[in-house]
C-alpha cells in the first residue's frame, strides 16, 4: 500500500503533475490539507510529505518546473502564492510570489511553459491575470462576467495559455 488516510472524512487524490516530473498524493478536509510527492522516475521511492497538515491551513501545490507554486490561506483569509524548491518543502522554506490582498480572494493558478495564469476574484467577480515567467511581470489582465475555468493538461504545459470561459452563452477564448 503507498497511502492510507485514517480520517475518513479526508477527501483524497493522485495526480502527476503536468510537467510529468512528480506524483502527488493530495488529502484535504473542510479546513486543512496535506500533500506526498515523489519523482515519477522513481516510483518506488517512499512518498515525501510537503508540508504537515496545519490546523486551519488549505494549500495546493503546483510543480512550476523548477520550483513548488503554493496556494495557501497560512496568514492570509484569502490566500496567497508562496513558492519554495523541490528540496525543501515545509512552510519554513516558502517564499511569497504574490501577497495576501483583502479584497481580492486568490482561487488558483495554472502554470505554462513560459506563463502563469492567476484566478482571482473581486468584488465577485473574476479576473485572471497572465504573468511571463522569465520576467515574472503581468502581460496581460482579462475581467469575466461568467464562470471561468483555466486548465491546461500536460501536452498544454509546453504552450502559451489559452484561457476559455462562457461569455453571454458563448463560448470564447482568450490568449
Amino acid at each position: 500500500m503507498v497511502y492510507h488516510e485514517k480520517d475518513v472524512s479526508n477527501y483524497i487524490g493522485v495526480s502527476k503533475s503536468k510537467s510529468g516530473r512528480f506524483i502527488i498524493i493530495g488529502s484535504s478536509a473542510t479546513m486543512s490539507s496535506e500533500y506526498r510527492f515523489i519523482e515519477a522516475a522513481k516510483p518506488g521511492a517512499e512518498f515525501k510529505v510537503f508540508q504537515p497538515r496545519m490546523k486551519d491551513v488549505l494549500y495546493e501545490i503546483t510543480d512550476e518546473g523548477n520550483r513548488f507554486l503554493i496556494v495557501t490561506n497560512w496568514n492570509a483569509k484569502n490566500f496567497r502564492l508562496m513558492e519554495c524548491g523541490y528540496d525543501h518543502t515545509d512552510s519554513a522554506h516558502w517564499n511569497e510570489v504574490i501577497a495576501h490582498r483583502p479584497d481580492v480572494l486568490l482561487e488558483g493558478v495554472e502554470e505554462f511553459k513560459n506563463f502563469l495564469v492567476i484566478v482571482e476574484r473581486k468584488n465577485g467577480l473574476h479576473q485572471l491575470r497572465v504573468r511571463r515567467l522569465a520576467r515574472a511581470h503581468e502581460v496581460r489582465m482579462v475581467r469575466v462576467r461568467k464562470a471561468v475555468r483555466v486548465r491546461a493538461d500536460r501536452r498544454e504545459h509546453r504552450a502559451s495559455p489559452r484561457i476559455g470561459f462562457l461569455a453571454q452563452g458563448r463560448r470564447s477564448a482568450c490568449r
